[in-house]
């Protein structure tokens, strides 16, 4: 052989630990795929967890009280609650809420779903839900039949003396 120098590449072993880990990186789940997608139905999810009452909103009232929702808010710190809270097994929600400064986004989407109302970053204000409102659910004296005090809305009114 006339000065030509032989091919070489890798030896076995490199090989086979090449192939080994091209093989293994095909059995992960790609990067994005634990990605966490922000939509009306992880928006209502994660609501429940914040408001204590599950909101029973038919869909079109969800997709407008979660897109004006977005308007509203920094979609970065909302994504970032979302998936705080979704993510949140044991202990101290609120705490893990404050903890991570998102404390004042939480009770703005709190007080939403119970006015009902969607304040712009203009300070315009929307009223979304109306009978929808979790006030409505929270307070037990608001629809019949309710008990406001003492009285009853089935109850006759007092007579005399009592004002």
């Amino acid at each position: 052989m006339s000065g030509a120098q032989p091919v070489t590449g890798p030896d076995r072993r490199t090989f086979l630990t090449l192939i080994a880990g091209l093989a293994g990186g095909a059995l992960l789940p790609p990067l994005n795929a634990g990605a966490f997608e922000l939509t009306p139905g992880t928006f209502l999810s994660f609501s429940n967890k914040l408001n204590g009452l599950i909101p029973d909103q038919g869909l079109a009232e969800l997709d407008r009280f979660f897109a004006a929702i977005q308007a509203s808010t920094d979609p970065a710190q909302l994504r970032r609650l979302a998936e705080l809270v979704e993510a949140h097994q044991t202990g101290d929600l609120d705490a893990v809420i404050a903890d991570a400064g998102l404390d004042d986004l939480a009770n703005t989407i709190v007080k939403a779903w119970y006015t009902g109302i969607v304040t712009d970053r203009d300070g315009t204000q929307h009223s979304i839900l109306w009978n929808g409102a979790l006030v409505w659910r929270a307070l037990d004296f608001t629809k019949p039949p309710a008990h406001c005090d003492w009285i009853s809305w089935a109850d006759a009114p007092p007579t005399g003396g009592e004002d």
